[in-house]
């Protein structure tokens, strides 16, 4: 689940439809081989909720999201009159346009929310998805991003690591230690 600092998993189609093509994918670690953790830029909404709420990935979004303290999942009609999809990301982002002129240019009205922290710290957020190999992982990493027209200098860095579970490390070899303090007893 969300141990280690993983995040919500998310699919290939979320990363690459909420992300990667919105060039908010700061770096990606693929950890022991099998999983790609994606941190996203400061200021990233990240995967919508209504993107996740079908999927069992709504569940780990919403919980993730309680664990951060954040509201989880409100509907985007059940909260305001003139709610837009916009109001409804997972990091509990809301779009705040400045002005009358919020239709007239809708990149300034982000550009303002983005660029304003308004004295709140705002946290990175964290994503995942399992890789078949590191190989294929990396060749349609690299497919997409040609497809997206990236300059190879621009692309995401991948970084690899390798992590033990000390907890499930203790509990595999909880049979050896136990025949040991039985014989030693």
């Amino acid at each position: 689940g969300l141990v280690g600092g993983d995040g919500p998993e998310v699919t290939w189609s979320d990363f690459y439809n909420y992300m990667l093509t919105e060039g908010d994918v700061e770096r990606i670690v693929v950890v022991n081989k099998k999983t790609a953790r994606v941190y996203l830029r400061q200021g990233a909404r990240g995967v919508p909720v209504a993107a996740s709420s079908g999927s069992k990935g709504g569940a780990l979004m919403r919980q993730a999201r309680s664990a951060m303290g954040m509201p989880s999942g409100v509907s985007a009609g059940s909260s305001a009159k003139g709610a837009t999809s916009d109001e409804s990301w997972d990091d509990g982002t809301v779009m705040e346009m400045s002005g009358g002129s919020a239709d007239s240019n809708p990149a300034s009205g982000l550009q303002s929310s983005l660029g304003s922290a308004g004295g709140r710290q705002q946290h990175q957020l964290v994503y995942h998805f399992n890789i078949g190999s590191v190989e294929s992982f990396e060749d349609k990493l690299t497919h997409s991003q040609q497809e997206l027209g990236i300059s190879p200098r621009d692309y995401v860095p991948v970084q690899y690591a390798s992590e033990t579970n000390w907890a499930m490390e203790l509990i595999k070899s909880a049979p050896a230690i136990f025949l040991i303090g039985v014989t030693a007893y």
